[in-house]
């Protein structure tokens, strides 16, 4: 009994852990953030970059996972650095808690369908080693990334899927020609089918 009690002790004071942690990207001092984005506004390289979103297939079952890809492509003359992390999260957080956010649309209505709560995990700032040089006409892909614990795609027909990608770090780690700033995909689709 006593073992069960210590047990869910701990669980408890880790979720209320994970819990400060998250909301520790929503509520970090801002005045802090402000300037920090003010100076990378100031500096901000937006040699020309195209984002681009893929799903790994067009068509999807009600409850199959549903992966997205990132790429990131060099269309300018010159090199610069990039980003690669591409962590993904909420339109409503910090730009320094992430690089990607999504915005999901029904198949009935240009209506974003209803957001689940984001994962509770540690988001820590990138590392150097994230910044790689990115070529005129080089490209570079994201693993996957799954869709379905973000939003719920419980309806059938096809959806419509527009991502964003925004970086104001690099200068903090000797990139003075990291690209900052900030770019929307084009929107993609893909399908839900009815069930077998």
């Amino acid at each position: 009994m006593c073992k069960v009690i210590k047990t869910r002790i701990l669980l408890l004071f880790l979720l209320i852990a994970a819990i400060c942690v998250q909301i520790q990207c929503y509520t970090t001092d801002y005045s802090q953030i402000n300037a920090h984005l003010e100076r990378s506004k100031a500096t901000e390289n937006t040699g020309k970059l195209i984002f681009r979103i893929e799903p790994d297939q067009k068509e999807y079952y009600p409850g199959a996972p549903i992966y997205l890809i990132f790429s990131l492509e060099n269309v300018d003359t010159i090199p610069f650095f990039v980003n690669k992390r591409f962590m993904v999260g909420s339109p409503d957080s910090s730009p320094f808690c992430r690089e990607v956010y999504l915005y999901l649309y029904l198949p009935t209505s240009d209506s974003l369908p209803r957001q689940r709560i984001l994962f509770l995990r540690e988001v820590a700032d990138p590392t150097r080693e994230l910044f790689v040089p990115l070529w005129p006409g080089d490209k570079i892909h994201s693993d996957k990334h799954l869709l379905n614990p973000y939003y719920e795609i419980d309806e059938v027909g096809k959806y419509k899927v527009v991502g964003v990608y925004e970086n104001y770090w690099g200068p903090e780690f000797g990139f003075r020609n990291a690209w900052m700033g900030k770019i929307e995909s084009e929107p993609v689709e893909f399908q839900v089918l009815p069930a077998e």
